[in-house]
């Protein structure tokens, strides 16, 4: 389907201050994969896509990331987790990966490969394919609305990768009145609930400080993802998921 911005949709899945603190870091032997769904309540080919989600957000090897678009919001239903910045991350990921064009639902495995229509088990394989150690390790550290966030060192990028920040919502779900998916009630997992570039990283130590604001809209986040990533919608070079 389009809506003159030749945004598709595909046929469902088949089967379906701290610096007191010492951060946590992740294993650099097995660093996890990070699984990214662009997803919009007004898609009737996501829920499938939303609930693979649901389960991938239990893993501890894989950081699942829930990424609402409002493609969709002018056929019915606005989603209430949309926002303009994720329509421009998945349009990155367009450019970056030489696609047609934006879709739902579109997953996206550490930031190298794309997937849509496929079944769970090739989501599980394109999983298994890209785990590897990572760049380098992320730790972060939390207290009182503060985050150290802890980028180790590593071999230098070819250009300064950017650190992104995202705020999760561990689980929501949400009754949709109207639009394709009228009726339905919708579990989401890791839901992004914003996201922010603090940084970049060229391969030596770095420590970022964040103020955790409280949001103006939804409900607050309970968890945050650090990821390290190359580029424009390039390579995931490590990643870090922790509840709070």
């Amino acid at each position: 389907m389009s809506n003159g911005t030749q945004i598709t949709r595909r046929t469902a899945l088949a089967g379906l201050a701290v610096a007191s603190v010492s951060p946590v870091w992740a294993n650099p032997a097995a660093g996890p994969v990070v699984a990214e769904l662009f997803t919009s309540q007004g898609c009737s080919s996501c829920p499938p896509a939303d609930a693979l989600f649901v389960e991938l957000a239990r893993r501890s090897d894989v950081i699942a990331l829930t990424f609402n678009v409002d493609y969709w919001d002018y056929i019915g239903w606005r989603d209430v987790f949309a926002r303009p910045d994720y329509g421009k991350r998945a349009a990155a990921y367009v450019k970056a990966l030489k696609l047609q064009s934006p879709y739902t639902p579109q997953i996206v495995i550490h930031g190298r490969k794309d997937l849509g229509g496929q079944s769970q088990a090739d989501v599980m394989a394109a999983i298994k394919a890209h785990a590897a150690p990572p760049a380098t390790q992320v730790g972060i550290a939390h207290q009182n609305g503060q985050l150290a966030i802890s980028i180790g060192p590593g071999t230098k990028p070819a250009a300064a990768a950017t650190v992104w920040l995202f705020r999760t919502l561990s689980l929501a779900t949400v009754e949709i009145k109207a639009g394709e998916n009228r009726g339905r009630s919708i579990t989401y997992a890791n839901v992004v609930r914003s996201m922010e570039n603090i940084g970049t990283w060229s391969g030596q130590p770095v420590t970022l400080n964040q103020t955790l604001q409280a949001l103006s809209d939804g409900p607050a986040p309970d968890g945050v993802a650090v990821l390290v990533q190359a580029g424009e919608g390039g390579p995931i070079l490590a990643g870090r998921h922790i509840k709070l």
